[in-house]
């Protein structure tokens, strides 16, 4: 079987290069104090322990009456004394023989133990017959039974998201403590490149790594520092490399990491910092570099859009929210009936764009979405997923089954 000439020599299995990158990440140390309400996508700095118990009283899960269900062991009507809605509770004492009627979420009075919903009860003014046998707390949300007071509801390193500021509200919490943001300078380089609204000399191509990488961080939560478009000038390479290091906890760059003569990035970064890793064996990706500026770390993506984009969401990003303090999660791997045959060499991990779909029959399925050319951007839009072909594979046929890696939230 023919082998992919460009694993060797000297590339760094993605496996190990994702781990020797994770080993150089210490997370921020810096946190602050907001608000709730501008908390959302930022990390917890701190775990949110309960202050309180949940529900804080014992309260009705239906629209019903209220009542000790001994008054019913003796007569199945009873006479009703008052109300309790949500936030106006009945403030008066409910006696052998009488009940209460009670709204959802209604505070319950110490001397009922049962709700029954009133589709079960037959009312003729103030007289209520009780028309099905009941239990003690039935209907009935027992104090303390959500939340304990001091329980962990969310860890230290946790995103914020929708669902959790609804229970950091639930406790009545007006602040949080989350991580500062992570700042991260961007710039792409090239004299193939154009700016936006700029019309293409021969030759040329307009600047779209920049936008998508600066899409995938602001997606991301990170503050996003845009230096532009730089010329293949080394002195102005370095110069805006010194500028955005000094200013940002990340840098990353799109370009000029290869071996081609215009491809300054790498060696201007081993002049004034150092490279802890270049070259992945991987596909697309493989001229990736890592390495550090000072304090700052650096990403040299490389210059092709689908290479950027790619070794961005699988190699930078988990690196970046490490050093954000966001937990890692492992991403969703599943395994898959190709309904495309796809050329592969052994030799490199191949990370093909697929569009995964669940048959009739709950059964994942996944097709490419065509030509996978790392310069050909429109293999990642309609894409859903990546088609993970390992290392050893070959080429495969239709029917096979490989593994397929859908694409997070963030990419998505």
């Amino acid at each position: 079987m023919a082998v992919d000439f460009c694993s060797t020599p000297g590339l760094k299995p993605f496996d190990e290069a994702l781990d020797l990158i994770l080993a150089s990440i210490e997370p921020l140390s810096e946190t602050e104090s907001i608000l709730v309400a501008d908390s959302l996508d930022r990390i917890l700095a701190v775990d949110i322990l309960s202050n309180r118990q949940l529900p804080p009283w014992h309260c009705s899960a239906m629209d019903g009456y209220a009542l000790k269900l001994s008054s019913l062991q003796s007569d199945t009507s009873l006479r009703m004394v008052g109300a309790s809605f949500a936030g106006h509770p009945y403030e008066g004492k409910v006696g052998s023989g009488e009940c209460i009627q009670i709204m959802t979420g209604a505070c319950l009075p110490d001397d009922c133990d049962v709700v029954v919903m009133q589709e079960n009860v037959s009312a003729d003014g103030d007289e209520i017959t009780f028309n099905f046998p009941s239990e003690v707390w039935q209907h009935v949300r027992k104090k303390g039974s959500e939340v304990k007071v001091g329980e962990k509801l969310l860890a230290k390193g946790q995103g914020v998201n929708p669902r959790n500021i609804g229970v950091i509200a639930s406790l009545g919490y007006n602040k949080v403590c989350v991580y500062r943001k992570l700042k991260v300078a961007v710039f792409s380089t090239g004299d193939e490149l154009a700016a936006l609204g700029d019309e293409l000399e021969p030759g040329q191509i307009f600047d779209s790594n920049r936008y998508a990488v600066i899409a995938l961080c602001k997606r991301l939560g990170f503050e996003v520092l845009d230096f532009g478009l730089i010329e293949d000038d080394p002195k102005l390479i370095k110069a805006v490399m010194l500028k955005a290091s000094s200013q940002a906890d990340v840098l990353l760059t799109s370009g000029g990491v290869s071996v081609g003569e215009a491809d300054y990035v790498k060696t201007l970064v081993e002049e004034i910092g150092t490279i802890d890793l270049w070259k992945v064996a991987m596909k697309p990706g493989k001229p990736i570099a890592v390495g550090s500026i000072k304090d700052c770390k650096f990403f040299g993506l490389p210059g092709n859009p689908v290479s950027a984009l790619v070794t961005l969401n699988l190699l930078v990003q988990p690196a970046m929210q490490k050093l954000s303090g966001n937990q890692l999660t492992l991403p969703l791997k599943l395994k898959a009936r190709c309904d495309s045959s796809l050329r592969k060499k052994p030799g490199r991990r191949d990370y093909q764009r697929g569009l995964a779909y669940l048959n009739e029959n709950g059964a994942w399925h996944v097709s490419s979405t065509g030509i996978q050319g790392s310069a050909k951007i429109t293999s990642v839009s309609t894409a859903n997923c990546y088609i993970v072909l390992e290392e050893n594979k070959g080429n495969i046929s239709v029917g096979d089954n490989v593994t397929i890696q859908l694409f997070d939230q963030h990419l998505r």
